[in-house]
């Protein structure tokens, strides 16, 4: 029987080609695009997967709520996780690290050298903890003397072109480092999908080593993000509940300066997508766009699907009598059911093969274009029930009802030419066919809304001037390195086109971890510290990228007259509750060493991100500062001035260049992952654009062949070509208003809870919401006003010669 149904839907499929086509092409496409989001979604998720003890590891998180300022960290004080494994037995293990993206580190070995930026001091439980793959070395201790060092494959190959190099020594230096340090272990390069991504990692011996004992056990330096392994049987909730308790036992000091601390747990495996906190180890996900690609999948693939619906449910009175005639030859309404239910089966297969065969063609564009690795996430034992659930629940979905009215068609009704359930039918359609306009209008807006945030972001004030500003990073610390800064800036200044050179700690677009807690007013209660975020830099810092002074004055480079003084920024005068930044300066500040004189106020810039407001920062003069060289220019030739400064530090410093880029490129890459979102949303909606389209096609020359005869009558009774086109176009056009009025409100709703999660972020112009509904009501009267000039221009003889 199921082969004799199969071969019917075969033939009418090669009957009805083009509808066939419609059905086939843009079901494929939409389940092409919900596989794509299914298998980006699955590789976000797939985040720290690999550790086999992931579901016993939890990482720190310290908050600190001050009177204005809520500031939750991932680096925690050093003595913390070591106090919390000797109190409390359900901790079994933990692990420190120190992240050194505020230090330049340099590794030679031989005549080569070598600047690494993802390098972490790690302690000797690190690989007690996580199962990344140790190709040579012992894994207990490989970390656990001073001056050791463990290196991926790929640094192994960049150092000495083999990867078994345990035993060889290279000199290591970053200003915390300095001297010769032996390679005690080599690990496999790191998985896409590990949130800690390293090149080397550092025996914690060292740090401790040269931090004076403090990065063992001191509280007051909280830069450490921990790793806490707890017993099999721990009650994570049980264990969380004593945190408050061993706060208030350990953190006094801080309690007692006003502000409030506390600790949290934050699972392994919910760091990359749910955390986003000072301090990260690497680069974090952002949830909320998951969770946009996942509606908008699913409305892509709710439009093919409505699509099929009202194509197949408009065959209905075509069909009739096919189906009178399988009445009158015995077949049954169940026997009926199952030929149009083997029908959906037959086009959601062919639809799932074609969009399965497309996905694996677009997969490395959508991987390029979301900025993800080009990993196989999906292997078939995951990839096939997911599959067969969309093939499952696409053919009940889109088959049920369409065999319902099918087979319940009326033999006696069918011999007068018509079709039972009409008007539920109709209900049917325009309902369908109201929310795909819907769902387009919303895609339309939603885009639009996320183009305007993203020229906002481009093109608003940052607060400095990115443009022809050249960033070199810094030498390693050490060997008198900063002796050598006047001469090398002499150098550069004397270069043709160079307008002025800076230097500091860090730099726009840069996350500033160099914060002070407790800062205060002299005078002020203890209770009124502020959490001050703080800059090392050099006298011409302000006037080379352009950033305003208020009030006051810049740092004097005579003598040593600015070595206890400090700008403020806006943000941060009004923090420090001084009512105008003409009554800050010749201020002090206590709550840090040594005492403070404000000297001047500058306006607030980006520092990092638009979802974060400007941080309340203080500038210290730096001359010392070796992270960041800034060097603006106004010549046409940048790389003619790249090559004369790699020069002139090559001469200066005996090393190259490592790392050098241009300001306004390198602030912009923050902006990646709204560009990348903005791509695939531009994508998807340009498919739904697509797929409504053909959806209106089909649709609507099913009703114009419907309504042949009716066409041809009116013609022969004087109805002009425009009257004709109104006729249909005007339904369409009414049931577009319906839909605009639907979406208006939810795609508002939605657009501002999503801009709400910008600090900076663009206001709704009308044009956002007029642009779509222009764009649906034109693809509307374009498509159905060619279909209906096409039909009305034809001969009203031959239409009324028709059976």
């Amino acid at each position: 029987m199921f082969k004799n149904h199969l071969q019917v839907a075969l033939r009418n499929m090669a009957k009805r080609k083009s509808l066939a086509f419609i059905n086939i092409f843009g079901l494929g496409i939409s389940i092409c695009a919900f596989l794509l989001i299914l298998d980006f979604i699955a590789f976000q998720k797939s985040y720290d997967d690999f550790h086999t003890k992931g579901d016993r590891i939890y990482r720190l998180q310290y908050d600190k709520q001050s009177s204005d300022h809520l500031d939750q960290s991932a680096g925690i004080a050093a003595g913390a996780a070591p106090d919390l494994k000797a109190e409390y037995p359900e901790i079994e293990q933990f692990s420190k690290l120190w992240a050194t993206n505020s230090l330049v580190n340099l590794i030679r070995f031989d005549d080569q050298s070598f600047i690494s930026e993802e390098v972490f001091y790690a302690d000797e439980h690190f690989f007690q903890l996580f199962d990344f793959e140790l190709l040579f070395g012992d894994r207990e201790n490989v970390l656990s003397e001073p001056n050791a060092m463990v290196v991926t494959r790929s640094m192994a190959q960049r150092l000495f072109n083999t990867t078994d190099v345990v035993g060889k020594v290279v000199d290591f230096r970053n200003g915390m480092s300095a001297g010769d340090t032996r390679i005690t272990g080599v690990v496999e390069d790191l998985p896409a999908n590990s949130h800690i991504q390293f090149e080397v990692l550092m025996s914690f011996e060292t740090l401790i080593s040269q931090s004076g004992g403090s990065a063992a056990s001191s509280y007051g330096w909280n830069a450490f993000p921990s790793y806490l392994l707890l017993s099999e049987h721990a009650d994570v909730k049980a264990l969380e509940a004593k945190l408050p308790e061993f706060v208030e036992s350990h953190y006094q000091g801080v309690i007692e300066s006003g502000i409030q601390p506390s600790l949290h747990l934050r699972p392994l495996r919910d760091i990359y997508l749910h955390s986003d906190v000072r301090f990260e180890v690497g680069a974090t996900g952002n949830y909320q766009m998951v969770q946009v690609l996942i509606v908008v999948s699913i409305f892509i693939l709710g439009l093919a699907y409505f699509n099929y619906i009202n194509l197949t449910t408009s065959l209905a009175l075509q069909r009739s009598r096919e189906i009178g005639v399988r009445k009158v030859a015995g077949a049954t309404k169940q026997q009926l059911f199952r030929q149009f239910m083997t029908e959906s089966f037959v086009f959601n297969s062919l639809s799932l093969l074609l969009g399965f065969t497309l996905m694996q063609f677009s997969k490395p564009f959508f991987q390029d274009v979301m900025g993800v690795a080009g990993t196989d996430t999906f292997f078939s034992a995951e990839l096939m029930p997911v599959m067969l659930s969309v093939l499952v629940f696409g053919t009940l979905i889109s088959g049920i009802y369409p065999a319902l009215i099918m087979s319940k068609i009326n033999l006696a009704q069918v011999l007068k030419g018509k079709s039972s359930g009409s008007a539920k039918t109709g209900l049917l359609h325009k309902s369908l066919m109201v929310l795909q306009f819907v769902i387009l209008c919303f895609l339309l807006i939603g885009s639009l809304a996320v183009r305007s945030q993203i020229d906002y972001m481009v093109h608003a004030d940052w607060g400095f001037n990115s443009e022809q500003v050249l960033v070199v990073q810094g030498p390693a610390a050490g060997n008198n390195i900063s002796d050598r800064f006047e001469g090398f800036f002499n150098q550069i200044e004397a270069i043709p086109g160079v307008v002025s050179v800076a230097h500091g700690t860090n730099i726009p677009g840069r996350e500033n971890t160099w914060i002070n807690n407790g800062v205060r007013r002299a005078g002020a209660d203890v209770t009124e510290g502020r959490s001050i975020h703080f800059l090392g830099v050099n006298e011409k810092f302000f006037n080379t990228l352009d950033i305003g002074l208020v009030e006051g004055r810049d740092f004097r480079v005579e003598g040593n007259v600015d070595s206890t003084s400090v700008i403020l920024s806006r943000s941060a005068i009004k923090s420090l509750g001084f009512n105008s930044p003409e009554e800050a300066i010749g201020q002090n500040l206590v709550g840090m060493t040594p005492r403070l004189t404000i000297v001047g106020v500058v306006d607030d810039y980006m520092q990092e991100s638009f979802k974060q407001n400007y941080n309340p920062t203080g500038y210290l003069y730096a001359p010392w500062a070796n992270n960041y060289f800034i060097i603006r220019y106004d010549s046409q030739n940048p790389s003619q001035l790249v090559n004369q400064v790699e020069t002139e530090f090559q001469s200066s410093f005996q090393v190259s260049i490592q790392n050098y880029f241009f300001l306004d490129e390198f602030f912009q890459r923050q902006f990646e992952e709204d560009q990348n979102f903005a791509k695939v949303f531009n994508l998807f909606t340009l498919l739904g654009i697509w797929i409504s389209c053909l959806g209106l096609i089909g649709l609507t020359s099913l009703s114009l062949a419907q309504r042949t005869k009716e066409i041809g009558i009116r013609k022969v009774l004087g109805a002009s070509v425009f009257s004709l086109v109104s006729l249909f176009s005007g339904k369409m056009i009414w049931l577009n208003v319906i839909a605009v009025i639907v979406c208006i409100p939810v795609a508002y709703y939605a657009v501002t809870s999503w801009l709400s999660n910008y600090t900076f972020a663009t206001s709704l112009e009308l044009y956002v919401f007029v642009i779509p509904v222009l764009v649906l009501v034109g693809l509307t009267l374009a498509t159905t006003s060619i279909l209906s000039i096409r039909s009305s221009l034809k001969n009203p003889v031959n239409s009324l010669r028709q059976d």
